[in-house]
Parts: C-alpha cells; sequence; structure tokens
C-alpha cells in the first residue's frame, strides 16, 4: 500500500484549495487536495511539507491531523494522510505540478469532480469549517 499526504488549505472565510490533476498522469483532470508520497525516512508532515514546496511554492504553518483514507485504484491501493492548515490570508500559489487551482466554499465542494479517495475528506473538512 502507498502511504501519500494530501493539504486541506483553507482560508479565513472558510473556502478550501483544490488542484486540479495534470491529463497526463494517473486520475488527469480530476481535483484533489495536493500532496504526494511518503518518502522513506520522512515522517508524513515532512513528506506534506516537501510536496507543497514542490507542488506550489508554499510554506504551511501548523498542521492538524485529519481521519486517513484509505482506497483501491486500478493502480494500486493508497492511504491518503489529509492535513488541515489554516490561513490568514490566501497565499499566492505558483502551479508546478498542477494545471489549476480554486478556493470552494463547503457548499460548492460538489461543483468538481474529485480524485475518489478525496471525496470523505469533503466530509470531514465541510464538518469541521462549519463547527459542527
Amino acid at each position: 500500500m502507498l502511504t501519500v499526504t494530501c493539504l486541506v488549505l483553507a482560508d479565513p472565510g472558510g473556502c478550501i484549495l483544490a488542484t486540479r490533476r495534470p491529463l497526463e498522469k494517473a486520475l488527469g483532470g480530476l481535483w484533489e487536495f495536493p500532496g504526494g508520497k511518503v518518502e522513506a525516512g520522512e515522517s508524513p508532515g515532512e513528506a506534506l511539507r516537501r510536496e507543497i514546496r514542490e507542488e506550489l511554492i508554499l510554506e504551511v504553518g501548523v498542521l492538524e491531523v485529519l481521519t486517513p483514507v484509505e482506497h483501491r485504484y486500478d493502480f494500486g491501493n493508497i492511504r491518503l494522510l489529509p492535513f488541515l492548515a489554516r490561513c490568514s490570508e490566501r497565499p499566492a500559489i505558483h502551479l508546478v505540478e498542477h494545471t489549476d487551482a480554486r478556493w470552494l466554499a463547503p457548499e460548492d465542494f460538489g461543483s468538481l469532480e474529485w480524485a475518489p479517495a478525496d471525496v470523505p475528506i469533503l466530509g470531514e473538512i465541510g464538518r469541521l469549517l462549519r463547527g459542527v
């Protein structure tokens, strides 16, 4: 099973950052929370910070651990370790890997076609951001 991390970045208004996968990659064109593989010797938090620096040219602050998701894709099984970070203002996003990025309010989560492993995170983060 492949262990990967992802970042749920929330702005002060409760919107979250969604990024779109490149068409030529696995799950091409689907939306996801940015992140990537945990390499040997890295903690999940270290891996996430490295991936976000590489993919978005962005440093993140305090990370809150969310509920892990296990998902079976055609290409293999993954264990997705999501982290929530809250920013005091929307940062500049530089798309190195992804083809698009959007800030979404919880009521708009369903407007995009998400990578299946990310879908359970949407429910959890919607509840967290609404304070339920």
